[in-house]
């Protein structure tokens, strides 16, 4: 509240922040300050620009029941990885920028160790640097095709570390997805390695602390879901779209300019990530509101809205109701059409919202009544005539 009280909101800015689930029995009778102490200890998921994920009670991102880094490394990924892929050979493609959360306990030999693959095609390279938290270099060097990678990380003497990966290298699109969302390496395992196996890696380009093991064979992608990127899917137009409609902060004129969500006759399954483009594309950039900025969303009744765990039961329940939404693919396209001719697509027409209806102002005045200052016709109209019913 003190940052939207600041004073320094701007007009040509779209906000937006990550959804954080909390368990549904929130104490009604608590406090303001008790309900929120409840809802940092009662954490199901969080809703990401990257995607959704289920989290620790710590708060850290949990790892998939199936994924790279095995529960007891004490190894988290954090923003900027993808879900898991393939649920046999497990991998998780990564941004140009991603973060490893590395718990305090669980530092093994203190050398990372990852299967890296770059690109797409056979030959592809990426250039990795690895900063600690404060920004600090602690290991760089180049993978080509498909290699391990020893890092060698400074003493943490007991606590945590953030550590961010910086990746330069061929972008990955996965195909039918929102433009932007770029993806330059993956990753099939992220352990921890003895000190003998760094001690027999090679070398990387001019750095100690990265080295490269035996290279590994290049597992086949799956072309029909991925194509290399173009220089039309840059990193600014991938927006923040993950349940977007319960935090969408932006000026009332801009609002009022683009005539709010689409007002179609269907279930309102992504009109909110539609009219985020329209934003986008309307000169409203996107700012996403970080720590210690939080919204909190109180976890849906199975199937009454969505879920990662409720998808297919909220599905059923539209289909038995015979309620159209508008699907993914479509919300993609018009994604597209509004990036490359740079104006969003506006809906609406002049009436929208209710605009073309009367509504009349009733205030509640003695007895019941309405007060004087409202017109005599709207009076007449708001009070129930006698031996009617109401």
């Amino acid at each position: 509240m003190r940052f939207l009280a600041s004073g320094g909101l701007a007009s040509h800015r779209m906000y937006r922040i990550d959804r954080r689930d909390v368990m549904p029995d929130v104490p009604l009778d608590a406090s303001l300050d008790e309900q929120l102490a409840f809802c940092r200890s009662h954490l199901l998921r969080i809703h990401t620009r990257d995607g959704s994920c289920a989290l620790e009670p710590d708060g850290q991102r949990a790892l998939e029941a199936i994924d790279v880094a095995v529960p007891d490394s004490g190894i988290r990924f954090g923003p900027g990885w993808f879900t898991v892929s393939d649920r046999v050979v497990p991998y998780r493609w990564a941004s140009p920028r991603s973060e490893l959360i590395l718990t305090a306990s669980d530092q093994g030999s203190g050398v990372l160790v990852m299967d890296v693959e770059a690109g797409l095609r056979r030959g592809a390279s990426v250039r990795l640097r690895v900063r600690d938290s404060v920004g600090r270099s602690v290991a760089k060097g180049v993978v080509t095709d498909r290699e391990l990678v020893y890092i060698k990380l400074p003493t943490a003497r007991g606590r945590s570390q953030v550590l961010s990966i910086e990746a330069e290298g061929e972008g990955v699109q996965f195909a039918g997805d929102l433009p932007g969302r770029i993806a330059v390496f993956r990753i099939f395992r992220c352990g921890w390695a003895s000190s003998l196996e760094y001690d027999n890696a090679g070398y990387g380009e001019g750095c100690a602390n990265f080295r490269t093991g035996i290279r590994g064979s290049r597992r086949p992608p799956l072309w029909s879901f991925l194509r290399s990127a173009s220089p039309a899917d840059g990193p600014c137009t991938h927006l923040h779209t993950n349940a977007c409609g319960d935090f969408t902060l932006l000026a009332r004129q801009k609002w009022f300019d683009l005539r709010g969500y689409p007002e179609f006759e269907l279930f309102s399954f992504h009109l909110d990530s539609v009219f985020c483009y329209a934003a986008h594309n309307s000169g409203a950039r996107e700012v996403i509101l970080k720590e210690p900025m939080r919204i909190y969303h109180i976890e849906h009744e199975v199937g009454s809205g969505w879920t990662p765990e409720g998808h297919e039961k909220l599905f059923q329940r539209l289909a038995a109701l015979r309620l159209e939404s508008l699907d993914y693919p479509t919300v993609v396209e018009w994604a597209r059409q509004m990036l490359r001719f740079r104006k969003p697509m506006i809906f609406n027409g002049e009436g929208w919202g209710l605009a073309e209806l009367a509504l009349p102002e009733v205030q509640a005045g003695v007895d019941g009544l309405p007060s004087a200052d409202v017109p005599l016709a709207e009076r007449s109209e708001s009070r129930t005539a006698p031996g009617g019913s109401g």
